[in-house]
């Protein structure tokens, strides 16, 4: 009685342990074998004269370093002038815009291209601030993709680029992260889907 008991124990044991094992093996495959989205601005629309600086709209395109398709679900640009960095935006606070169902990119692919909806002025001078975000000369571009996998797992890449009215978009990022780390530039995963339950978990 007592092996038997004894061999039940270590049965249901093995199959935890098999299962957590399965499991992690699990993650460890879906961290690797995952899209992962960069933004590339083509066109920054800024152009520097000696008679002042003109702005018009800008040109980017997505590129999925990752090794399986990337699809994408919504994005968010903004503008804001600050002379120092400005407030992160978070993907799940704000929702963006939608982006049409279905545009895929491949395993080391890029997207068509896309273009920002106004020219720079005019978001930038009506573009919303809080009351404690500091104001300058410093242009920032900021915002987010959010994209899924193929299994259902959403994915969320920040992106900050500042123009100082010298040089082409460059990557703004803190000079020292939190414990958050870098809230503007970054790789996040926002949702998982769970194969048990077959939902999203946020």
């Amino acid at each position: 009685m007592g092996a038997a008991i004894a061999a039940a124990v270590f049965a249901k044991n093995a199959a935890e342990h098999t299962k957590s094992s399965a499991d992690t093996a699990e993650r460890a495959l879906s961290t690797v074998e995952r899209p992962y989205l960069a933004i590339e601005i083509t066109k920054s629309g800024v152009v520097c004269k000696d008679r002042g600086t003109t702005f018009g709209k800008v040109h980017y395109i997505f590129k999925n370093l990752g090794r399986t398709p990337a699809i994408l679900i919504r994005q968010h640009f903004t503008y804001r002038r600050s002379d120092g960095l400005p407030n992160h935006i978070d993907p799940i606070e704000t929702v963006g815009t939608q982006l049409p169902y279905g545009i895929t990119i491949a395993s080391g692919g890029k997207s068509e291209k896309f273009k920002t909806g106004h020219a720079l002025p005019i978001t930038a001078m009506f573009e919303q601030r809080r009351m404690d975000e500091p104001r300058g000369d410093t242009l920032f571009l900021l915002g987010f993709v959010v994209y899924r996998d193929l299994a259902g797992n959403e994915f969320a890449t920040g992106f900050c680029f500042a123009h100082d009215n010298e040089s082409e978009f460059y990557l703004a990022s803190p000079r020292h992260c939190g414990a958050e780390g870098d809230r503007y530039n970054y790789d996040r995963v926002i949702a998982q889907h769970d194969r048990s339950l077959h939902v999203l978990k946020g």
